[in-house]
């Protein structure tokens, strides 16, 4: 392919949900690739909310020690591939929102999951209809039957 692209994985925040980025970098054939994390939720409609917005917090708010640590293997483990990884919110309810957010990151592909589905807190919600629709590219990944099982958000999956 060459040249430098930018994937999207989306996330739910749970180690398995990396499972889908560790296998995009396995199996992608680019000297550098930039990575965004998507993570879809609802916003609250308070004005309090809105005015004290902080997408940083909810990143950090939302985010695990196990997250974390999964995260840096995968930089550590991939570094001489990824160019760099970021974590992005979406809170938009229409597909032209979604398609401009894509557009702004400069997303080329987007890698989604075969097997294992978003495990979503009562503001989230599943991209895949949005990812479905756009113009991007998107491929599913076979993550296979380890992956949807409860042991799946242990580390040490992402050495397999």
């Amino acid at each position: 392919m060459g040249g430098q692209k930018t994937i999207l994985v989306p996330i739910d925040f749970r180690v398995a949900s990396l499972n889908t980025l560790r296998l995009a970098l396995e199996l992608i054939d680019e000297p550098t690739v930039h990575v965004v994390l998507l993570h879809c939720e609802t916003l609250d409609d308070s004005i309090t909310e809105r005015l004290f917005y902080s997408p940083r917090q909810i990143i950090s708010d939302s985010t695990t020690n196990d997250f974390d640590d999964a995260v840096s293997i995968l930089r550590n483990r991939f570094e001489h591939i990824i160019g760099n990884l970021r974590i992005e919110l979406f809170h938009g309810y229409l597909q032209n929102t979604f398609d401009a957010m894509l557009e702004r990151l400069n997303v080329d592909l987007i890698f989604v999951p075969d097997s294992y589905r978003l495990q979503l807190t009562k503001r989230a919600f599943d991209p895949l209809p949005y990812i479905k629709k756009c113009k991007v590219p998107h491929y599913e990944l076979g993550l296979g039957q380890q992956y949807t099982m409860p042991e799946a958000d242990r580390l040490e999956n992402l050495f397999l």
